[in-house]
């Protein structure tokens, strides 16, 4: 479940890749600040299924298992239907790793100082 209070989600769709998630997750529960959480989007038709399913319950993020969409498809999904009205949400890949500590801080305050640009 996504907390309420998220002002980030971070979005990450993995397929035939297991061993690549755990390394990805393990960067980004060690370099996050709060307000950030991460959603994993899993494909039922995923032939490594079974090896997602080992061990993603082990991790505090959000995940679902539903029908293969493309990337496009995955973020029209999570941020219009899933979770709408969070303010600002970020593609993240299972091969990217996060090495910058309190990164969802610096971004979020980059947003936040280019949005009120635009107003």
């Amino acid at each position: 479940m996504i907390d309420k209070n998220t002002k980030l989600l971070s979005i990450c769709t993995s397929f035939r890749r297991p061993q690549q998630l755990p390394e990805m997750l393990k960067t980004y529960f060690e370099t996050r600040g709060p307000n950030t959480e991460m959603f994993v989007y899993l494909h039922e038709d995923d032939p490594k299924l079974d090896e997602y399913k080992s061990f993603i319950d082990t991790y505090d993020v959000a995940y679902i298992i539903e029908k293969h969409r493309c990337m496009q498809e995955v973020l029209n999904h999570t941020c219009l239907e899933r979770y709408p009205g969070i303010p600002y949400y970020q593609i993240i890949t299972d091969d990217a790793r996060y090495e910058t500590k309190n990164w969802n801080y610096i971004l979020l305050t980059e947003f936040e100082n280019r949005y009120r640009d635009w107003e």
